[in-house]
């Protein structure tokens, strides 16, 4: 009997041991093919930069080894350190002369100043528009006016007494990414408002309990020159982007930013006009 139970022992011992070098061979096996592809794009953002650095330099007349290195060198940064970070410089800011092209009011809404500093779930954009700091403050403030310039906001009922600073709630329908099969209702409440320069808010999906979607956010506004910048900064909740990209996020913000821009710079001014 007691053979019986040592010759069992060993046996469950030797599969063990087995196991976790199988376990062991397999971790080892996706590593190394991670290893492969992280190497592979590498080495491929690398080439790009190469061959676009040594036509510069051809076209410059400058070396090709200079190019190369160059070029190489800037295509692995690219690929370690993401093409916003170092290629989107500048502070976002835009010529006050507006032709009203609205692919044109995106594109000048991409970037964040430097100052504003980013966590790792914070994604956002900012613009210029050409009407004065309390008039801006005071349109992005009435939150009856999202529809207006909020993309894909269809309905908004306030919740709270007031219309006006901490405490605030109100009640949005935004048709879905993907449409409008799933709209999603989404609840806000004020939690930070500092007149002419910052409100921030939570906000809260409904049906929705694994923290994938915006979780909160805030404007950031500033004077310049006769007009002012608006920054919108939205946080993601901890469980990632919903299946969306940063940039995803990022290019829907600078779509409503630059709506904003049209609306106060165009339409709404021309109303008033009329």
């Amino acid at each position: 009997m007691t053979s019986k139970k040592n010759l069992l022992l060993r046996l469950l011992r030797s599969l063990a041991a087995i196991g976790s070098r199988i376990m062991g061979w397999g971790i080892n096996v996706l590593m190394a093919i991670a290893l492969v592809i992280f190497s592979l794009m590498l080495l491929w953002y690398a080439f790009i930069g190469a061959v676009i650095g040594i036509i510069v330099a051809f076209l410059l007349d400058k070396s090709i080894l200079l190019g190369l290195l160059g070029g190489g060198g800037l295509g692995g940064l690219i690929f370690l350190f993401g093409e916003d970070s170092l290629l989107s410089g500048g502070d976002g800011s835009i010529s006050p002369g507006n032709d009203g092209n609205p692919h044109r009011m995106r594109q000048q809404s991409r970037t964040l100043n430097p100052s504003i500093k980013l966590g790792r779930q914070e994604t956002g954009a900012q613009i210029q528009i050409q009407r004065s700091l309390s008039e801006v403050f005071g349109y992005v403030s009435n939150f009856s006016h999202y529809p207006d310039w909020q993309s894909g906001i269809e309905q908004i009922e306030r919740l709270s007494d007031h219309a006006e600073g901490i405490g605030v709630r109100f009640r949005y329908q935004k048709s879905g990414v993907i449409g409008k099969m799933w709209p999603q209702v989404t609840t806000i409440e004020i939690t930070q408002w500092q007149v002419y320069q910052k409100i921030a808010y939570c906000c809260h999906v409904q049906g929705r309990k694994d923290d994938s979607y915006i979780a909160g956010g805030y404007y950031l506004f500033e004077p310049v020159g006769t007009g002012a910048v608006v920054s919108h900064v939205v946080k993601i909740g901890c469980n990632g982007w919903g299946g969306l990209s940063k940039r995803d996020y990022r290019e829907a913000i600078a779509q409503s930013l630059a709506n904003l821009k049209q609306h106060l710079e165009l339409d709404y001014h021309d109303s008033e006009r009329s």
